[in-house]
């Protein structure tokens, strides 16, 4: 009995003991270690601008394409439009991550061309620009010919910064024989070209090295000829075309493929490059374009007067007669592609302007946030509201700016 006793003593004492047991913490844990549902960040770029031709983009929760998924180039039909889309940070979706193979720099960034300092192309008469590439320090615009001897070939014309042109220069000419076998070499006096005979595996190939000065530059040319018994190669005709450009103050390169002749060195010269349409340059339409435009796109209406972003990227205005509101008395389109105007360009706009004149200033109106007043708001590139009144004859009354908590209401 005794021992009984002892034992329930004991099993009793054991069942206290566990009740009051409580767990001691770790003193090597870390609460802050404990996981934390993170914000999703949504995927967006910012654009740097820099001095001259570079600039550079910075990504935001950017991550690589999945595995499975790629995007191999991207593409404009417009060269305007891939301005914009850069000056404006439009850059969405499957586009961001491509931006992750440009070259990058040293604080994270991503190098590219500067969008508002980027040019177009002058062309020979016979060639046809077509849509445009972006690779970051480069953009290539793909022209093909119209009929004539040059029908089936092609070409494009790729505008670099200037670093990244000499790099590539120093590359594909400056030391473009030291990369292949050279079976011999001499200056001749076709256009007193330096000629070398080269041997790329199989093919032995003519290769033609010449300089043709230009008023604002000079042109470097390398023409490539295929020496083979195969029937489709001329003797003659060049098989591929580079011209390696510092002119008209930017640096291009043009490709040139399957042409039916060798091209004079006046034509070769007429490639150059030019400023890139500017806010509000008027550009030329036809009552057949403005007639199309008007059905086939959405505009916003203010009294007899409509406005549209039409689907190449321009700006129109279309003023209605007094009596009829379906008869056009005039129409005017600008260059504009959907770019945010400055904040100086509304310094510019005075009393007495017209709805013309304002256009040409500051492009598509945001629309009408006032009543018992005729008004228009605009927005600039750095998101402040400008509101222009108008008189009777619609006319400029006065332009001011709109109060933050006004515009964000």
């Amino acid at each position: 009995m005794k021992k009984l006793l002892l034992l329930f003593i004991f099993l009793l004492v054991g069942v206290f003991m566990l009740m009051g047991c409580e767990a001691v913490p770790d003193s090597t844990s870390d609460p802050s270690d404990e996981t934390t549902p993170k914000a999703a960040v949504t995927p967006t770029m910012e654009l740097i601008l820099g001095e001259g031709d570079e600039a550079s983009i910075r990504l935001i929760g950017v991550d690589p394409y999945p595995n499975g998924y790629d995007v191999f180039y991207l593409y404009w039909k417009q060269l305007s439009q891939l301005r914009d889309d850069i000056l404006n940070e439009r850059l969405v979706g499957d586009k961001l991550p491509f931006i992750l193979r440009f070259p990058k720099n040293e604080d994270g960034t991503y190098r590219i061309y500067n969008p508002a300092t980027m040019v177009q192309p002058t062309l020979p008469s016979d060639i046809t620009p077509r849509g445009v590439y972006w690779e970051g320090e480069r953009y290539e615009i793909e022209c093909s010919f119209e009929d004539g001897v040059n029908k089936e070939g092609y070409g494009s014309i790729s505008f670099y910064t200037e670093n990244a042109y000499r790099t590539y220069f120093d590359t594909n000419y400056t030391r473009y024989f030291d990369t292949v076998t050279v079976l011999s070499k001499e200056t001749i006096t076709d256009r007193n070209a330096l000629q070398a005979v080269i041997k790329e595996g199989n093919c032995e190939k003519k290769i033609l090295q010449y300089t043709i000065a230009v008023e604002t530059g000079r042109i470097l040319v390398q023409e490539e000829y295929i020496l083979s018994n195969d029937s489709s190669a001329s003797v003659s005709i060049p098989n591929d075309i580079r011209l390696f450009c510092e002119k008209d103050g930017a640096f291009f390169v043009v490709a040139l493929q399957k042409l039916g002749e060798r091209p004079t060195v006046e034509w070769l010269s007429s490639f150059g490059a030019a400023p890139l349409e500017q806010m509000g340059t008027p550009v030329t339409v036809t009552q057949e374009d403005i007639s199309a435009y008007l059905q086939n796109e959405g505009s916003f209406r203010h009294g007899k007067y409509s406005f549209l972003i039409t689907d190449d990227g321009h700006f129109l205005v279309v003023e209605y007669t007094e009596n009829d509101q379906q008869t056009i008395s005039r129409a005017e389109c600008f260059a504009f592609f959907d770019i945010k105007p400055s904040a100086e360009r509304f310094d510019r706009i005075k009393p007495g302007m017209t709805v013309f004149d304002v256009s040409g200033l500051v492009g598509m109106p945001l629309g009408e946030f006032t009543s018992g007043m005729s008004s228009l708001d605009y927005e600039t590139n750095t998101k402040e509201r400008y509101r222009v009144y108008w008189n009777s004859d619609m006319t400029v009354q006065e332009v001011i700016l709109v109060p933050v908590s006004e515009s964000l209401s």
